[in-house]
């Protein structure tokens, strides 16, 4: 046991313990710590500065839109490689309604949510494959049949021009003397277009029903006349003088304005490439409303007078109280700013009216002359007619005569053969012999009988294609044994589109 200390006697002090022998250290571990520490103290300003990183480089997303153009939210979002609640916060931040994830999206709203991502959207759109229908056996033969059709009448179209005589240019035309002018007269039915045609010429003619119901021709001064019927029935009528207007006189009846067959005659003009005049008649029975009848004009014919900055001119004239100076002298400015020329020496050609026919001189022509002069003996073509004229009527009064001018009304008989039953209507023309009249009726010929051909094709087409229905089916066709019997060929016609107008589909 150790000693207790005594007390009062002082205490000594422990002894201190012996002294650690000194470490022995590699100094080549000193020198690599020391070599450390100094790579250390060099690193330390470059560690402080912040670390660039390269931009982490993403790929494209691709994302195909179906048949109508649409996508879904779940759908952009699996394209994106994002969570669907992402790409629902971006539509709302878009503000955009449709968040479900079943939501139809548009491309365009898919590649904004992509942007407010932060990502790029490529989205590709589907194409739908055009349908390939197979046409018909029946559709096939009648394609085929309108193509050749229309390349027979091409042929025939230039064969016809050709054969006639030609039309010079230059200066040329300007050494050519003027011929008159032909003024078709337009309009409505009772609007005043025979009375107005009785006081130019000084005549009085009573209709049959009182309204005009044939196409004639007449020369008054220097000028030839046409006169049409008014009536809605009479419209092929009417449209067979535009084969030899140079100007159209629109007659309107104060009292009466803006009718549809005066639509019509404007319409006729423009087709024809005629000058136009406005004619108000029926001046003495009521005032004019001039303004008014402007108005009608420009709104429901397109037509501007030379008031409103176009170019027809209004004329305002009273058949009754012979005030026809204005319109005279509008018709000889018209025909001057014209320059209607022709060379009188030339072959004929002209444009047919009307037709009739009777067992003493078989056909006869109503026409105009427009170019050339016709003759007595002269071989012609129109349509796929031709033949040798045997007379010429050129005088207004009926006397015969051996040839007619340049502009004069005609009205001749020939002996004419067809070589494919075609319509006698058109143009007709003058050529050199029977040989070539009949080369070119011919070739004329062969196209008509292919445009029927392609008609009667185009309609066993059509009735393949459309399936009928059994009522229709079951509807009898009436055929009544009826006659109509005409004049002229313009009457047959009228009646024919009397006919084809009717509202039943039970008579044909």
């Amino acid at each position: 046991a150790r000693p207790k200390p005594r007390p009062g006697r002082p205490q000594r002090a422990a002894a201190a313990p012996a002294a650690a022998a000194p470490a022995v250290v590699d100094p080549r571990v000193d020198e690599d710590a020391r070599r450390r520490r100094e790579s250390a103290r060099r690193r330390a300003p470059q560690m402080a500065q912040p670390v660039r990183r390269k931009p982490k480089v993403t790929q494209k997303a691709t994302l195909k839109l179906n048949s109508k153009g649409l996508t879904t939210a779940g759908k952009v979002a699996g394209a994106l490689g994002v969570g669907v609640d992402v790409v629902r916060r971006a539509l709302a931040a878009l503000g955009s309604e449709q968040r479900r994830r079943d939501a139809d999206l548009d491309g365009d709203t898919a590649e904004l949510v992509a942007m407010e991502i932060g990502r790029t959207l490529e989205v590709v759109r589907a194409v739908k494959a055009a349908r390939v229908v197979k046409d018909s056996v029946e559709e096939v033969d009648a394609k085929a049949a309108l193509l050749r059709a229309e390349t027979l009448e091409r042929e025939a179209s230039d064969a016809f021009e050709k054969a006639a005589s030609q039309y010079p240019s230059g200066d040329d035309w300007s050494a050519l003397p003027l011929r008159p002018p032909t003024v078709a007269v337009l309009g409505h039915v009772d609007h005043g277009k025979t009375t107005l045609l009785d006081a130019l010429r000084g005549t009085s003619t009573e209709e049959a029903g009182g309204i005009t119901q044939s196409l004639s021709a007449f020369t008054v001064g220097s000028t030839t006349f046409l006169d049409t019927p008014g009536h809605a029935a009479f419209t092929a009528m009417r449209q067979a003088s535009t084969h030899a207007v140079d100007c159209g006189v629109v007659v309107v009846a104060a009292d009466d304005g803006v009718m549809p067959q005066t639509q019509e005659a404007v319409k006729q003009c423009r087709d024809a490439q005629a000058s136009i005049i406005v004619c108000v008649t029926k001046c003495d029975v009521c005032d004019v409303k001039e303004d008014d009848l402007r108005l009608q004009l420009l709104e429901q014919c397109g037509l501007a007078t030379e008031k409103d900055g176009g170019d027809a001119p209004l004329v305002r004239v009273s058949a009754k109280n012979n005030d026809l100076d204005e319109l005279r002298t509008t018709l000889e400015l018209v025909a001057e700013v014209s320059d209607l020329r022709a060379d009188p020496s030339a072959r004929a050609r002209g444009a047919v009216l009307d037709v009739s026919s009777d067992a003493k001189s078989g056909l006869t022509v109503d026409g105009v002359v427009r170019w050339g002069t016709l003759r007595k003996g002269d071989v012609i073509v129109c349509g796929d007619w031709h033949g040798k004229i045997r007379s010429v009527v050129g005088d207004p009064l009926g006397a015969q005569t051996k040839e007619a001018g340049p502009g004069a009304p005609v009205r001749f008989s020939a002996a004419l053969s067809s070589e494919g039953g075609g319509p006698l209507e058109g143009q007709f023309v003058v050529v050199e012999d029977a040989a070539t009249a009949r080369s070119v009726a011919s070739l004329r010929g062969r196209a008509i009988q292919a445009r029927r051909s392609a008609a009667e094709a185009r309609s066993v087409a059509d009735r393949v294609a459309v399936s009928v229905d059994d009522e229709e089916e079951e509807t009898q066709v009436l055929r009544p044994p009826v006659v109509l019997k005409v004049a002229t060929d313009a009457e047959a016609k009228a009646c024919e589109a009397a006919l084809q107008a009717l509202p039943s589909q039970r008579a044909v």
